[in-house]
């Protein structure tokens, strides 16, 4: 719990630049696109989906559990763990290899609750430029193999974990993920990964 906690004091600090009463803090957190998941809902996160897919046809969808995602931050690699169980991460993957770590955490947030991951302009290129250092990790099929994903058949392969937690900013990230695979004449294989089950229950 206390682990699980530690990612709002980061998305609060990222997202809200000021807080001064207990009062105003619900109106702050809604005003900054952040929505406490009560329960696990499909229902939005299909309806979240579909909106992806106007970006994107092609994607791959998946729905994690809670347990599957504390794996995935125990076991994946030596990345800090703050970083590993943010609701919105970016992997870039050229074949098995992660070149590319994005978080939430590492975004410029703004009083409207979006998130400029493009501050320092780190995706004016494919593959943009890594927001956090790369440390040993077991790379894609670690994550295929776990989450029981199709074995992509591109070079470059894209991970997005997302979560309502963030409706709006994942949408706006996966826009700029999409618009960013442009760049390249090769085509990527994106997932969108939900973690929904994990943050569900967590109080803001």
């Amino acid at each position: 719990m206390e682990n699980r906690l530690k990612f709002i004091s980061v998305i609060s600090i990222s997202l809200l630049l000021l807080v001064t009463t207990s009062s105003c803090k619900n109106l702050m957190y809604k005003a900054a696109g952040i929505e406490a998941i009560k329960k696990f809902d499909n229902s939005k996160v299909e309806e979240v989906e579909k909106n992806f897919k106007k970006l994107n046809p092609n994607i791959i969808t998946k729905t994690i559990s809670k347990e599957q995602f504390l794996y995935y931050r125990d076991g994946f690699g030596d990345l800090y763990k703050n970083d590993l169980m943010q609701p919105l991460q970016i992997h870039y993957y050229t074949n098995d290899t992660l070149v590319s770590f994005h978080a939430n955490c590492y975004a410029k947030g703004s009083f409207g609750g979006s998130l400029k991951w493009n501050y320092d302009g780190k995706f004016d290129e494919f593959i943009p430029k890594t927001s956090a250092q790369i440390q040993a990790n077991k790379g894609l099929n670690f994550i295929l193999t776990e989450f029981t994903l199709p074995q992509p058949k591109t070079k470059n392969t894209i991970i997005f974990f997302w979560s309502n937690l963030l409706p709006k900013q994942s949408i706006e990230a996966f826009k700029l993920i999409v618009e960013n695979s442009k760049k390249s004449s090769e085509k990527s294989t994106l997932i969108n990964i939900n973690t929904d089950h994990f943050f569900a229950g967590e109080k803001i």
